[in-house]
């Protein structure tokens, strides 16, 4: 409906504002429509088929928590990746990549705060750590498919202790003494990437058809699930279809 001055006129300047509001919220919903839309036809479908969905935990056990005294502390900690979601019930994860940056981490131990050793399940997995360019990465493998694999509804899982700043237990990121900036990877503590591998065996034949994913850790024993292309292309429709439904109904009240 349109304002009427007290002349009996349309008030003018009311039609503009009004004109200028309904453009910019038309604009708003086809940018965000066009840029979701553009985000999910630049995404590369990395295994259409078969792919394997895994999350990642880490799970501190602070009752281990000791202060080193020199702007570190140490302490246990438990890693869960957990496989959520399968192509098939053949799809099995194969390997698993984990990273710990230099920036967060400054050593690690196989040895526990009770004196026992690292542990891994299942236990038949093989694992490997090196140094890259200052970061730590823990490489976990059932080598030659020989171990036990790890599918749908299954959990691979390990403990070590950790030596980090003591900052990083309750800071995103910060900027030391040295001017050096320290960041958790994805703006949350315990936040570590992480990369693992699978394949399906009988889908593509023994050893044929390998995939990979990847994720970040989150603190406790969930993690926040990524929107799927699907998702996005429909959220993307919906705004789409919003901005011309809010079009289509402004045109017909502007008739009246």
């Amino acid at each position: 409906m349109y304002k009427f001055s007290g002349t009996g006129k349309r008030d003018v300047n009311s039609d503009r504002e009004k004109g200028v509001i309904d453009m910019k919220m038309r604009l708003l919903f086809f940018t965000l429509g066009a840029i979701l839309l553009a985000f999910l036809t630049s995404v590369p479908v990395a295994h259409a088929f078969p792919y394997l969905e895994v999350e990642g935990s880490a799970i501190p056990d602070y009752s281990t928590l000791v202060n080193n005294g020199n702007g570190t502390s140490s302490l246990d900690v438990e890693y869960r990746f957990d496989v959520i979601n399968s192509s098939s019930n053949s799809a099995e994860m194969i390997a698993l990549l984990l990273v710990f940056e230099d920036d967060i981490f400054t050593d690690y131990s196989l040895n526990l705060s009770d004196g026992s050793s690292a542990t891994i399940e299942p236990s038949d997995w093989s694992v490997y750590h090196w140094s890259f360019s200052g970061n730590t990465y823990m490489f976990a493998t059932n080598l030659g498919h020989s171990g036990t694999p790890v599918r749908e509804g299954e959990t691979l899982s390990g403990k070590l202790n950790l030596t980090l700043y003591t900052e990083a237990l309750t800071s995103v990121n910060w900027l030391d003494s040295a001017d050096m900036t320290h960041d958790w990877s994805t703006g949350q503590v315990w936040a570590q990437p992480f990369l693992y591998g699978y394949t399906d065996y009988y889908s593509c034949g023994v050893g044929t058809c390998v995939g990979y994913g990847s994720g970040s850790t989150v603190e406790g024993s969930g993690s926040t699930a990524v929107p799927e292309p699907g998702t996005i292309l429909l959220l993307g429709s919906a705004l789409i279809g919003l901005g011309l439904m809010g079009r289509k109904v402004r045109s017909r009240a502007g008739r009246r």
